[in-house]
């Protein structure tokens, strides 16, 4: 036999060899296997990580608002897009630029409050505290006016 008659005996040999249904269902239940593990693992990772925000968040001791502080209590907005909520047990959650908090807790000191949840946290400068203007409650915090809704 000469060379190119190998090369095409081998071709021959290979074409075949894929073309059989064994080989071919082999391959395809593999692919199938390789593709989903990456999937499973991403599911379980993000159960993982919500089950532990839920309970670390369960964790913050949450102080109840005092008389005071029930005015602050509601959802507050910007006009940039910029919220956070405060609740009279003390807990308050926050969105801002390319930060949030959920479940978190607040703490009001002398004209700063804070809203915050294991290290990630704002602070908000009272300038303005919430009065009623027009029928409508704002307040002015870093240099910001925000609206109760």
């Amino acid at each position: 036999m000469n060379r190119i008659d190998r090369r095409s005996l081998f071709k021959r040999d290979i074409n075949s060899f894929f073309k059989c249904p064994e080989i071919f269902n082999y391959t395809n239940r593999i692919s199938k296997r390789t593709i989903s593990k990456p999937n499973k693992m991403k599911k379980i990772i993000t159960l993982l990580l919500i089950g532990m925000t839920l309970l670390l968040s369960s964790c913050v001791d949450k102080t109840p608002l005092t008389e005071e502080q029930k005015v602050y209590a509601g959802k507050w907005v910007t006009n940039d897009g910029t919220w956070f909520q405060i609740f009279n047990n003390g807990g308050a959650n926050f969105e801002q630029s390319n930060s949030n908090v959920t479940g978190g807790s607040v703490t009001f000191n002398e004209h700063v409050f804070e809203i915050g949840l294991m290290g990630l946290s704002s602070k908000y400068a009272v300038q303005k505290k919430p009065y009623k203007e027009g029928g409508v409650w704002k307040m002015k915090l870093n240099n910001s006016i925000y609206i109760k809704e």
